[in-house]
């Protein structure tokens, strides 16, 4: 699947910028494109994911239309979920989106694991409230580290990148 992910992105790269698509320098799956009249499709792809958008029926009706012809894909109409994040468009207009499933499953892979237990709606945390960690805390060596691994039934890694990847898509969670 690796294989199979990264030709596709490179051959819908080349597609999207034969097409006059420009590529984001900052965040790469990001490309969008200004039509003559004005109106403009924006795009996210996420190896076999892709998102977008645009401020015009009649550009976005061209873009699916040549996206259509050069692959063979469905398009699947307005965005329920993307990566984890439920995307909400009311009547008015507004779009609202939430990671809630995504928190929960958190929980329930590390937290639930880990033997905390379910307070109401909170889980209790396995370290004391006041616990501040500092270099003295790190474990002496690999063997420690993945002795408190297995006790607390929890792989470390997996949980810091799960919350790191939390904290860079939801700002609110970051400067909390």
């Amino acid at each position: 699947m690796t294989q199979s992910g990264k030709n596709w992105y490179l051959e819908l790269h080349e597609y999207l910028i034969s097409a006059g698509f420009q590529q984001s320098q900052v965040i790469k799956c990001y490309y969008w494109k200004t039509f003559p009249d004005g109106s403009v499709v924006k795009l996210l792809d996420y190896v076999d994911d892709m998102l977008y958008f645009g401020t015009s029926t009649d550009s976005l009706k061209q873009f699916e239309a040549e996206l259509k012809s050069r692959f063979d894909l469905d398009l699947m109409g307005q965005a329920q979920w993307y990566l984890a994040t439920r995307i909400t468009q009311h009547a008015n207009f507004d779009i609202t989106v939430d990671q809630s499933r995504y928190c929960v499953s958190l929980v329930k892979r590390y937290l639930d694991k880990a033997g905390c237990k379910v307070v109401l709606r909170f889980h209790a945390t396995p370290l004391p409230l006041d616990f501040i960690p500092t270099v003295d805390e790190l474990s002496a060596d690999e063997a420690t580290a993945n002795k408190l691994m297995e006790e607390y039934n929890l792989d470390f890694a997996s949980c810091v990148g799960a919350l790191i990847y939390l904290a860079l898509t939801r700002t609110d969670i970051i400067f909390a």
